[in-house]
């Protein structure tokens, strides 16, 4: 996900030029569904606005389709369309910014270190700051609701919970 969004301004300059194209790969890899790209082809925007949304879709769809993206990326046909792809592949770490999904053994490399130890009790803090009312902004409703969310994580995570309500700026900073 962190190589598309570093990558976000690249990519727009190079697949706007051909967002039919791109669009049409991302479909055919079930990337994105029929819905989502029919919503995209069908904008009235131009070709970088609708990569800009391809692109922001993917994002929040998560790290598999990123990772799917970036593989697709990574195909001959795409880089025959697209050469400024295939001049602009930069390592990261032992990973290609556009070779998609990790082999085992660098995966097994990014993990190492990358845990949180769990065997602690408890196992940590959390401390949750539930404003719903702001001096210069409406009420927001429902914090009430995500921090009960969050409570129920966090203890059944064996965390010690705390919670405070409704604080202004130098309470806060006093309590942290």
């Amino acid at each position: 996900m962190d190589n598309i969004k570093q990558r976000k301004v690249f990519l727009l300059e190079v697949l706007s030029c051909d967002s039919d194209y791109i669009l049409q790969h991302v479909q055919q890899a079930k990337i994105i569904t029929n819905r989502e790209y029919n919503n995209i082809k069908s904008s009235p925007n131009n070709n970088e606005k609708k990569m800009i949304d391809l692109l922001d879709l993917i994002i929040f769809k998560g790290n598999e389709s990123c990772l799917d993206f970036l593989q697709l990326l990574d195909k001959e046909d795409i880089k025959d369309t697209f050469p400024k792809l295939r001049k602009s592949a930069q390592p990261v770490g032992n990973i290609s910014v556009f070779a998609g999904r990790p082999t085992q053994e660098t995966q097994q490399e990014i993990n190492q270190g990358d845990e949180y130890k769990m065997s602690s009790q408890p196992r940590g803090y959390c401390l949750i700051f539930n404003n719903s009312n702001f001096l210069q902004l409406k009420p927001r409703s429902g914090t009430h609701k995500d921090a009960g969310a969050l409570h129920k994580g966090f203890t059944w995570l064996g965390f010690t919970f705390f919670q405070t309500n409704f604080i202004f700026l130098e309470l806060t900073r006093q309590m942290l």
